[in-house]
Order: structure tokens, then C-alpha cells, then sequence
């Protein structure tokens, strides 16, 4: 196998979170790289990525890494020299010094390219933090804190007192909040619900462009609870409810069940409507023509 084919086996995926960690430091000691970074006026870093000319086992790797809560950067490099161009060298850096911390501390490398790991932690200790990523977006003003703080009896002076932020009227509505401030926005509302979200475990960042790939077939999925699932790393959901003025389902017994009577009843269940009631209405449903008819007996037409 060339080295732009290697990808990891299916088994590395299943495994639980100390056989990731295990792998993920063997691995490092190979085409990895964790060394220091010094910039002029500036507090020694430190430089953390895996290289490799296999995209697919780079995106892997990355997959890996977030198993482990660890945000890795997709960076792919040209690769030139003279007139020779090569391919691409495909990098998966770990960036700002939380989720540097979070490396060494959880993964590190075998062998001695881990043994500067000790001196790297305690320079990234002495780093305060200022991310300016998962940033919780702008709308969790008017759909989360302004609930809780009218729940809570309080003025958004005293409201921007709380959170050691200057007043400034509307402009504290037009930008997202860290999660630092989303703490101290929940402690200063006694606010267990966003707490929650400061504390949550998702990683939010903005969609910069979608890549259609064509036409596949697809399946429905269900989840209890939210009826929400991981796939590729991005949580999915159905979002038809929150753009639709009416939301309608059609429910029918299966056809294969001819003992109930009611195998050709269908229910249409309005369970939205902006501009009326919601409720359920049972029609005929007529299979030769895949239409629907009312359950009325002197009603000969199709709807």
C-alpha cells in the first residue's frame, strides 16, 4: 500500500476510549509531531500535528481525536519543490492551548517525541486563554437567556453587571457568547438550563460552504429521546418543523395485517398549523389510484 492509501482498519473504530488514547500515541510517534513553537514577544507554544499524504487517513485521525473531545484542524499543504510538484501533505493540527492541554494530557506520544510533554504542559498552563471558536451562536439570546432572565426578575443593566460586561443596549444581542460567558451568564440567572449548554459537550462552528456529491439512496433513522444522531461527526436532525407553516403526517396500518379493518384508513395527523388547529382526520384511502376519499358513505369522488 502507497503511503496516500493508508487508512485505518474498521476494528480501531469500535474501540473504547483507552484503546483510542493507546493507539492515538503510538501512532503520534510515527508521523507525528509535537515540538515547541516560539514567536517574538510572544509565550512559548507548542507546535502539535500528525502529518500524512492520505487524506482519508487524516480525516480519521481527526474522527479519532474528537472521540476523545479533541478539536483537530484539517490543513492540506501543497507540496513543491524546483518544478516537481508532489502530493499534497494533508496535517491535523491541534490548536489554542485547551485543547493542546487536553493532547497532552490524554494522548502524548510513545518514545521521544513524548519526553518534552512535561515541559510543554507547564508553558501551556502559564497561556490564559482566549478562544475565539465554539462560539454559542447569537440566537440563544432571544430563545434561552432572555426567558431565563425574565424568569429570574432582572434587568439587562444588572443582567451586564453580572457578567462583568459593560451595558450597551442591543449591540450584546448581535454576537455569539464562549462558553466562559454562557458560565457566567447561568450563574448569574441561577440557571441550571444554561448551565447546561455552557457545560455541553457539543462543538459549535460555523458551515463555511456545502459540496453536493450527487444523488444516493437514503434511510430513515430513528432515535428516541431528541431525535438527533451523529453522522460524520455533525449532529443531524430534521429541521422541516421550524420553517413550515403546517406540518401534516399520514399514518395507515400495514396493508399486511388484513384482520384489523382498517388497513385502508389513513389518518392525517396536523400536528402544526400556524394559522389553525392541530388535530387528526381519517380518509379512505383508495390504493388502485393512490388517492384519498372521505369516510363519508355517500361520498363517491376522490379528494
Amino acid at each position: 500500500m502507497r503511503s496516500y492509501e493508508k487508512v485505518l482498519p474498521a476494528a480501531v473504530f469500535a474501540s473504547d476510549i483507552a484503546q483510542i488514547r493507546l493507539f492515538l500515541r503510538h501512532l503520534w510517534a510515527t508521523d507525528g509531531n509535537i515540538s515547541w513553537k516560539r514567536a517574538l514577544g510572544r509565550k512559548p507554544a507548542a507546535a502539535i500535528y500528525y502529518a500524512t499524504t492520505s487524506e482519508t487517513l487524516a480525516r480519521q485521525i481527526q474522527h479519532l481525536l474528537l472521540r476523545l473531545g479533541i478539536v483537530g484542524v484539517l490543513r492540506t499543504v501543497p507540496q513543491k519543490k524546483a518544478d516537481k510538484t508532489y502530493r499534497p501533505n494533508h496535517q491535523v493540527h491541534i490548536q489554542n492551548c485547551l485543547q493542546q492541554l487536553r493532547f497532552c494530557e490524554l494522548v502524548g506520544s510513545h518514545g521521544t517525541r513524548g519526553e518534552n510533554i512535561a515541559q510543554i504542559k507547564n508553558a501551556l498552563h502559564a497561556i490564559t486563554p482566549n478562544p475565539n471558536n465554539d462560539i454559542i451562536p447569537k440566537e440563544v439570546w432571544r430563545h434561552w437567556i432572555t426567558p431565563e432572565k425574565i424568569a429570574a426578575g432582572m434587568s439587562w443593566r444588572e443582567f451586564s453587571a453580572q457578567i462583568d460586561t459593560a451595558y450597551c443596549g442591543s449591540t450584546l444581542f448581535k454576537s455569539g457568547l464562549s462558553r466562559l460567558r454562557m458560565q457566567r451568564a447561568a450563574h448569574a440567572l441561577h440557571s441550571p438550563l444554561l448551565g447546561a449548554l455552557a457545560f455541553s459537550d457539543i462543538y459549535w462552528d460555523e458551515i463555511l460552504s456545502i459540496t453536493p456529491l450527487g444523488t444516493e439512496e437514503v434511510f430513515d433513522a430513528e432515535v428516541p429521546g431528541m431525535h438527533n444522531f451523529i453522522a460524520n461527526d455533525f449532529i443531524v436532525h430534521n429541521s422541516i418543523e421550524q420553517d413550515s407553516d403546517v406540518v401534516m403526517f399520514i399514518y395507515r396500518e400495514t396493508s399486511n395485517d388484513q384482520n384489523s379493518g382498517r388497513s385502508n384508513i389513513a389518518e392525517i395527523l396536523i400536528e402544526k398549523h400556524r394559522n389553525g388547529p392541530t388535530g387528526k382526520i381519517e380518509l379512505a384511502f383508495h390504493q388502485e389510484s393512490a388517492t384519498f376519499r372521505s369516510l363519508a358513505k355517500n361520498y363517491e369522488e376522490p379528494l
